[in-house]
């Protein structure tokens, strides 16, 4: 198996259902506008037949969507790193679980059907529990952080977590990189801004 091949093959099933959303919405259509032309339900079987496509259509859109990011993302890891070792280091007995994200030797990888997210331990710089909510009530809570290639877009490490999992996955990490910034404080903001400009200056000296 070279590393071209499909470690991570979840993301074909994103395609499945967006293909099975299209199919069957297609169907229905096609059923209601009959049921329509033989005069079932009166005229009331077409609008069901255009709300029908309509919100199947939606909801292909919404996995082909989540697919293409897969994709996007498989492929720009699989440049990156050898994804066969990744996912031999995944099934190691001395690997851990977070919530569902695997600390390996070397690697985090926060992996499911629709998301795939990988790193090294050295390549994290910050990292902090973010809440997602309504109203000001929180709905979903996140692990969420830096990593030096991407340094502007927030990456998900873990996708679902409590307010102890924030220690759980720093005590995950420490050992493997003990100078990452924890916590979502003025004083790490401050440092995580003064780390970019560090790394580019860095990259200045080096062109």
């Amino acid at each position: 198996m070279n590393n071209g091949d499909k470690v991570f093959k979840y993301e074909s099933e994103l395609f499945k259902k967006s293909l099975y959303f299209l199919i069957a919405g297609v169907i229905g259509f096609l059923v209601s506008h009959i049921l329509h032309n033989i005069a079932f339900f009166a005229g009331f079987g077409f609008g069901i037949g255009i709300g029908g496509i309509f919100v199947f259509i939606m909801g292909s859109s919404f996995y082909l969507v989540h697919y293409i990011l897969f994709q996007l993302r498989y492929n720009w890891y699989s440049k990156k790193y050898n994804l066969n070792s990744v996912r031999a280091e995944m099934i190691e007995h001395s690997t851990s679980r977070c919530r569902g994200t695997y600390f390996t030797r070397n690697y985090i990888v926060n992996y499911n059907r629709e998301y795939l997210f990988i790193c090294k331990y050295n390549e994290l710089k910050w990292i902090y529990c973010r809440a997602f909510g309504l109203n000001g009530r929180a709905m979903l809570r996140r692990i969420v952080g830096f990593v030096s290639e991407n340094k502007y877009a927030e990456q998900i490490i873990v996708n679902y977590a409590s307010n102890s999992t924030l220690e759980e996955v720093f005590e995950l990490i420490e050992p493997h990189n003990p100078n990452i910034l924890v916590g979502r404080t003025k004083e790490n903001k401050k440092e995580y801004k003064k780390l970019l400009m560090e790394q580019n200056d860095i990259g200045e000296v080096h062109e």
